[in-house]
């Protein structure tokens, strides 16, 4: 299992995007099993509110609450866009021609 570095937009938004055989994410499989390997979804954990992962969240409570599962990455490209895109951090390969 993969653990990534924390995303941070151009705007200072925050987030952990992951990926992996031990996250909840479409495929569970990690990037050395597959180097081909591209995530329909993907675990994220914020570290603030944004109304476009409104849903995916399971609450904004505390950190421990703050985890996506299975988040289409569609949608976290929408997320990385509104907020300048990315500009630290790590991205899983995304297979962005899956539907929302």
């Amino acid at each position: 299992m993969r653990i990534r570095k924390k995303v941070i937009c151009a705007d200072g938004y925050r987030m952990s995007i992951q990926a992996s055989s031990g996250h909840y994410c479409t495929p569970k499989v990690d990037i050395d099993q597959d180097a081909n390997i591209k995530y329909s979804t993907v675990e994220l954990l914020v570290y603030s509110y944004d109304e476009l992962l409104e849903g995916y969240i399971d609450s904004y409570g505390d950190d421990r609450d703050r985890i996506g599962a299975y988040v289409p990455v569609n949608v976290v490209v929408k997320v990385l866009k509104k907020h300048g895109g990315a500009i630290q951090g790590e991205i899983p390969p995304f297979d962005l021609n899956e539907e929302e």
